[in-house]
């Protein structure tokens, strides 16, 4: 699946902070792994895996609290296991979706 305008959407509604434009997002997240969950036609959530990297998870602020977050990193980590690894890293690799931004307290609202 590739990121697109629902996506940046979503990512947009998670981290209104950043102000990202949605082609650096697109070229961040290109060949990951975006798992994603939906109710009907709209993303509820949905994460990006590379490697053994999570590099983003994002769950709408209206669907938190559901446990969707929470199947976006069991898949991420049964993918991640597959892979053959032993462990995970969450947030930060070479794609560093963040870089340069300031995350504030806000930042927990990963999952």
């Amino acid at each position: 699946m590739k990121f697109d305008s629902q996506f940046f959407s979503l990512f947009s509604e998670c981290f209104p902070m950043l102000g990202t434009a949605g082609r650096v997002m697109e070229e961040k997240l290109e060949g990951t792994d975006l798992l994603v969950r939906k109710s009907g036609s709209e993303i509820t959530g949905f994460a990006a895996v590379d490697g053994n990297t999570v590099l983003l998870v994002c769950v709408h602020p209206e669907h938190q609290g559901k446990g969707i977050g929470s199947s976006l990193l069991e898949e991420a980590e049964e993918i991640i296991r597959s892979r053959g690894y032993d462990r995970a890293v969450l947030g930060r690799s070479e794609r560093d979706i963040f870089w340069g931004a300031v995350i504030d307290t806000m930042s927990h609202r990963f999952f």
